[in-house]
């Protein structure tokens, strides 16, 4: 039996309604090689799919033959194995070969399997940060206390994008006209194919009128190259591709993309729809986001977009938009393929149905100041929420601000007609939290369930005749998962209870811990007997210890913690008022140096102030180098011809407070930048840099200078009599000669110890340069283009092929030789070691050209020479 592994699930020529949004046992047609075609269900997004077949059985594809089997996992769930019996369509048991196999249905990989597997879809789409940056203003801060909610219809901001429309010669469009998307997206009453009003018209709803996204429809654009020949390139490259020509044809045309909206000067959204199917998943064509930013116009840039299929479907455009138009996160989990934790509650969950997509979760419309709160923490007394509106009720940690839970009353109708249940939602919201990374509890952003049951969405809201109460000794209870609150057992204070009926208005009522306003200052007492308010504290190892003063002076009710980067971790380690730090003690600051003064009443009332300190050692110290042929660069030696000028700097990463030099030849300076105007033999040796940045804190760096000199030439014949050729020659060289006849610049005349002149009737100037360059190191002359080639590696996951060396000793990189094939990008090419380490522009034009670099390379291993947009080509002919 033939065995066929596959670490990621399957997909290949799927129909055109397929989106990078969320699939959830939806159901499509694939053909298989033999022209039969079989109907799967897919579950997952652009970053992992799994197929089963109609009655539940896991399916995967042979990605040569691209047949589609049965399949299996292996001992641990960390691979799906092919059966090696082909997929009929139909129904298992009447399929003899596949039924005595006796597979389980719906068999998965494990989570962290799938998380990886999600992580490698995200390099090879963003690259190798993992993540889409995405243009977005910065997230508005929740505001407290009572406020209004936007006044109903009124717009205060507008956003035009662009969708652009693409077919190919070999999948023309066909199914629908430019007016049709044209009302998809900017529609007023749109209600075709089933679809509740257009994007435009969702946004201005769910946003209470304040935001309005209208999109310049253009099309249809016909590509240069059939959709076959873009879907055989690399993931993502066709579209960049297809981008960059329509774009720079639109330009041509006139378009005028100022019209557009931008963020930072780039445009804030582009939806790329074409016609065609991917053959394959995760590759070619398929459907994906990224960042396309080599194209400006009219002041500004191409950004972020999103790809698409021509089709027509509201949930997946306006899914799309959250993510560029917000940087919304997905609020489902890509390890799981059961979305209903939030389900259809969230347009960036499940979102409802195709043509009906439900509102942003509460926390998101706040962020984007659609929507308005009102603070309940110390509030006891009866609520009246309106139903669907944009104003919610918050209830926040008082030792996590970052912490909170949201009340939203909710009817089955409108914008919400498509939830699964009406009533009031309770929202739990850790803005430090991660929906993909939620190992620890910490979720970004999570639905209570009123029924305590998150396989289904069906009892999700709170309401009369099912349950009506929600505190810490409900089922399900309210609970933080803050570390320090689950340490020190603080009591959460929430209850909301009496929750009435589902309906325009749902009555229910608080009765949560009410305390009395103190404030908790923050104090520092230091050694020399001054007393100063501030929670930062930075300073030099060294110093002198230093005591953290809170008030109030109460001695009792105090306890302290100590945390990371966030209060996630960390630990309590007093009960006294004051505590004293060391001043000296490194190790002490290893791993915290954060820090939460509590202060808890008689009556359970929480208090707290934080201290933020900040050690700082020997100062951090960079040494940079320019020489003749080189540009700044942070060396800590240096090598330079004897008559070069060289520059040296000194810089801290704090303030620089004083610099002082001390080396050869009796060198003396206390300024940041030094020159030596001319090197000579009497310059090299070692330079001590004493520096004092702005905390005290001094360190002494060394930097080598090491000169170069050629042995003095001798010119062995320089005069004739008459109208002759006169022989140049030189002895005792060292290193490539190359004769001139201008002091600089120009064309060598000659290359070699030896010159013959032309025929001289007067006397002339010649020039010769030496060179320690060896022409053995220059690379062949001849260029050989093979085909791109990609890396391989263990989990199915490709990279791009670098040209890889050792570097034996300190040397500098003069210059590569490049053979470009095509200007549809700007290449850089760039000196890698795990991370890039100095990059330099080619020159956007076809054919073999000697790149300038002038990089100096610390001895060391593991070093690559890899371009951008572009693969090395390698020749494999021998």
């Amino acid at each position: 039996m033939r065995k066929i592994v596959i670490l990621a699930a399957f997909l290949v020529g799927l129909l055109s309604n397929i989106f990078a949004s969320p699939s959830y046992g939806e159901e499509h047609q694939f053909k298989q090689p033999d022209g039969t075609k079989v109907n799967v269900r897919l579950f997952g997004d652009e970053f992992y799919l799994r197929a089963e077949s109609l009655d539940g059985y896991t399916l995967v594809q042979d990605s040569i033959s691209k047949w589609i089997y049965y399949a299996q996992c292996n001992q641990d769930s960390s691979q799906l194995l092919s059966t090696g019996v082909k997929y009929l369509g139909t129904a298992i048991a009447n399929n003899q070969a596949a039924a005595s196999l006796n597979l389980l249905k719906h068999a998965k990989l494990n989570k962290q399997v799938i998380s990886n597997i999600v992580e490698q879809a995200k390099i090879r789409l963003y690259g190798s940060v993992g993540v889409l940056k995405v243009e977005k203003p910065e997230p508005k801060p929740i505001p407290k206390g009572m406020q209004l909610a936007p006044q109903q219809g009124i717009v205060k901001q507008k956003v035009t994008g662009l969708v652009l429309i693409v077919d190919f010669s070999d999948e023309p469009l066909t199914s629908y006209s430019v007016d049709v998307f044209d009302s998809l997206w900017n529609g007023k009453n749109h209600e075709s194919f089933g679809i509740d009003g257009s994007v435009r018209q969702y946004f201005l709803d769910v946003s209470g009128g304040a935001f309005e996204f209208n999109n310049i429809v253009y099309g249809v654009y016909r590509a240069s190259k059939t959709f076959a020949e873009y879907d055989n390139l690399g993931m993502g490259e066709g579209a960049t591709q297809i981008l960059d020509e329509a774009l720079k044809y639109m330009d041509n045309q006139g378009f005028d993309f100022s019209r557009l909206s931008n963020n930072l000067g780039f445009i804030r959204s582009i939806s790329l729809v074409y016609t065609g199917s991917p053959k394959s998943w995760s590759s070619g064509m398929w459907y994906h986001k990224s960042s396309y930013k080599n194209f400006s116009a009219d002041g500004i840039s191409s950004g972020s977009y999103t790809t698409s299929p021509a089709s027509i479907r509201l949930f997946p455009a306006c899914h799309e938009s959250g993510h560029l138009l917000f940087g919304w996160n997905d609020t489902y989990q890509y390890n799981q393929e059961n979305y209903s934790e939030i389900g259809d509650f969230d347009l960036m969950c499940s979102g409802g149905e195709s043509g009906r997509p439900t509102p942003p979760n509460p926390y998101y419309m706040i962020q984007a100041g659609w929507a308005t709160v009102t603070e309940v923490n110390n509030f006891s007394g009866a609520i009246a929420d309106t139903s669907n509106d944009l104003h919610f009720y918050k209830y926040t940690n008082p030792l996590n601000p970052q912490e909170y839970y949201l009340f939203n009353a909710v009817k089955k109708t409108g914008r919400y007609s498509a939830v699964p249940d009406e009533g009031l939602t309770i929202w739990w919201v850790n803005e430090n939290g991660d929906n993909q990374n939620s190992y620890r509890g910490e979720w970004e952003i999570r639905l209570i369930h009123a029924d305590n049951d998150t396989t289904q969405e069906y009892n999700a809201c709170f309401k009369q005749g099912g349950n009506s109460v929600f505190s810490e000794v409900s089922i399900p209870k309210a609970r933080w998962t803050t570390a320090i609150n689950m340490i020190l057992g603080t009591k959460i204070g929430l209850r909301c209870w009496d929750i009435g009926t589902a309906g325009d208005v749902i009555h229910y009522k608080f009765d949560n811990k009410i305390c009395n306003a103190l404030n908790v200052v923050p104090y520092v007492k230091y050694s020399d007997g001054s007393v100063v308010q501030t929670n930062k504290i930075e300073f030099c190892l060294g110093a002198n210890d230093f005591t953290l003063s809170p008030t109030p002076l109460n001695s009792s009710g105090w306890v302290w913690y100590e945390y990371g980067w966030d209060l996630s971790y960390g630990y309590k380690f007093s009960n006294n008022r004051e505590v004293t730090l060391s001043g000296k003690d490194e190790n002490f600051y290893s791993s915290f140096q954060h820090f939460i003064a509590i202060y808890q009443d008689t009556d359970g009332c929480v208090y707290s102030t934080t201290f933020d300190v900040t050690p700082h050692s020997a100062a951090l110290v960079e040494t940079s180098v320019k020489t003749s042929s080189s540009d700044w660069y942070n060396q800590t030696e240096v090598r330079v011809c004897a008559g070069s000028e060289l520059s040296m700097k000194a810089s801290t990463f704090y303030k620089l407070q004083s610099c002082e030099w001390n080396g050869s030849n009796g060198f003396k300076a206390t300024t940041a930048l030094v020159s030596i105007p001319k090197a000579s033999s009497a310059d090299a040796g070692i330079y001590k840099i004493m520096v004092v940045d702005s905390f005290g804190c001094s360190t002494e760096q060394n930097l080598t200078v090491k000169i170069d000199s050629f042995p003095s030439p001798i010119l062995l014949s320089n005069r004739a009599c008459g109208t002759s050729q006169v022989t140049l020659s030189l002895g005792n060289t060292t290193g490539t000669v190359r004769w001139y006849d201008t002091p600089s610049g120009g064309k060598p005349l000659a290359e070699g110890s030896s010159f013959k002149t032309p025929l001289l009737n007067k006397s002339k100037d010649y020039y010769y340069e030496l060179s320690t360059i060896d022409t053995f190191h220059l690379g062949a002359v001849d260029t050989s283009i093979g085909t791109t080639k990609y890396i391989v590696n263990g989990n199915g996951s490709t990279g791009e092929y670098g040209l890889e060396f050792f570097a034996s000793k300190n040397f500098m990189l003069k210059s590569v030789k490049m053979y470009v094939v095509d200007t549809i990008f700007q290449r850089t090419i760039y000196l890698m070691q795990g991370g890039p380490m100095r990059q330099t522009q080619i020159p956007n034009k076809i054919g073999e050209q000697r790149v300038a670099l002038n990089w100096w390379v610390p001895a060391g291993i593991g070093y690559q020479i890899k371009p951008s947009f572009a693969h090395l080509w390698s020749n494999i002919s021998g």
